[in-house]
């Protein structure tokens, strides 16, 4: 065998090796791309821990909500800093320095449309912090779940953004201060 001879012979044998596997990751691939049609509300359930900023990122919170997979929520908590309400101070204990809510799960719903866009509205009541915490508050939102679902059908992450992150739409601290996030299970 000439010294060509064995060099296409090899050089085949690695470009066939190559189409191999490049025809296995692509099946993989396009097996992990496909959407589940249709999305429901059966999809955004259990409990997912969500951290939110505003706009300009002065804001932030941690939420936990519990959606039921029917389009209520059965629970959720939010722990936001005080700095949309009132002037930080770094003399104080950290709880003074927060807002904590409890979610109104009469008043909050969501619903999750077959392209998996989903809106929720989430009625938030005051429960512990500092004096200058509004009692209550609604935030309205958009949000996306994400193309990776569970065994049992539900989503570990939806990405979303808020209309009035902390209800601030109406003050006079902002304006207007849409948030943004990512809740994960």
């Amino acid at each position: 065998m000439s010294k060509r001879q064995g060099l296409a012979s090899k050089l085949f044998a690695v470009l066939g090796g190559a189409g191999l596997a490049i025809g296995i990751c692509a099946t993989r691939a396009s097996a992990q791309a496909k959407i589940p049609p249709p999305w429901t509300n059966a999809n955004f359930d259990n409990r997912y821990i969500c951290s939110v900023s505003s706009d300009a990122n002065q804001f932030t919170g941690v939420m936990k909500i519990n959606p039921s997979g029917t389009g209520v929520y059965t629970a959720g908590t939010l722990n936001a800093s005080l700095s949309p309400f009132a002037t930080f101070n770094n003399a104080a204990t950290p709880p003074a320095n927060f807002c904590s809510y409890a979610l109104n799960t009469r008043a909050s719903g969501y619903a999750v449309g077959s392209k998996g866009i989903g809106t929720d509205v989430l009625s938030w009541t005051f429960t512990a912090g500092n004096a200058a915490c509004p009692p209550s508050f609604v935030m309205s939102d958009t949000f996306v779940i994400r193309n990776n679902i569970t065994a049992n059908k539900t989503v570990p992450r939806t990405d979303f953004t808020s209309n009035n992150f902390l209800g601030q739409h109406a003050s006079t601290v902002a304006p207007q201060d849409p948030g943004y996030g990512q809740c994960l299970k």
